[in-house]
């Protein structure tokens, strides 16, 4: 097998690699999963690495051989129904996370978090993760004692956003993704002792060329803003 390829420093957003417009169709509770791939196939940086180990990728699973012919669809010169794709990759999605006993049911709305985990985990590949694994630092602040501790660094490709009505303008938005306060476990204080109030904040120390965001809880009455861009 050839090894992986990958390209020398960080990848930018690559106007070679924008797909052609196209539509999806939807069979049922799956717009969620539609919505991945139109996602996914937008990522340049991510296209082109596919793209670039076709032979060595497309023998993974089913789940990455349709995921490949789909790219080659879009990208392809042939006249190809690029709609039934998403159908394709489902069913193949459904009958590999079978054969590895992941319960994952893929027609929910609720598989959508997860969902993205596990597709992009299909590929087998690490080399992947050197372009969706942003980098955080956590830091735990006891509030009974003020004591602060920084945790060890960790990486994900996906910030699970719990939305933020204070959120007007582009300013607020980028300062909530690069530091904001999230939830954590149980943290017994290494200075007082206690393990009732602690707050921890999440602060971004790497950003990778792809940053998946994930809104949860997003209002249904009042205006949600959301910027056409990110300015880092």
């Amino acid at each position: 097998i050839d090894p992986i390829k990958i390209s020398n420093g960080y990848e930018f957003y690559d106007p070679q690699f924008i797909p052609k417009v196209f539509g999806l169709y939807n069979i049922g509770a799956n717009c969620w999963f539609n919505s991945l791939l139109q996602a996914l196939v937008t990522c340049t940086s991510l296209t082109k690495f596919i793209l670039m180990n076709i032979d060595v990728l497309r023998e993974k699973n089913g789940t990455v051989k349709e995921y490949i012919n789909f790219l080659l669809a879009i990208f392809g010169s042939e006249d190809v129904n690029i709609s039934e794709f998403s159908v394709r990759i489902l069913k193949a999605f459904d009958i590999d996370l079978k054969k590895k006993s992941i319960k994952l049911d893929v027609f929910s709305q609720e598989s959508v978090a997860n969902g993205i985990h596990i597709f992009i985990d299909m590929f087998e590949c690490k080399e992947i993760y050197t372009i969706i694994d942003n980098k955080y630092e956590y830091f735990i602040e006891c509030l009974d004692c003020q004591n602060i501790k920084s945790t060890s660094e960790q990486k994900n490709p996906i910030l699970n956003v719990h939305w933020d009505d204070s959120i007007r303008n582009q300013i607020d938005f980028m300062k909530f993704l690069t530091c904001r306060i999230v939830q954590s476990e149980d943290y017994k204080c290494e200075q007082c002792g206690s393990n009732r109030r602690k707050k921890v904040k999440e602060v971004l120390k790497m950003l990778r060329e792809i940053i998946i965001i994930y809104l949860i809880r997003i209002p249904a009455v009042s205006p949600v803003y959301f910027p056409k861009e990110l300015s880092f």
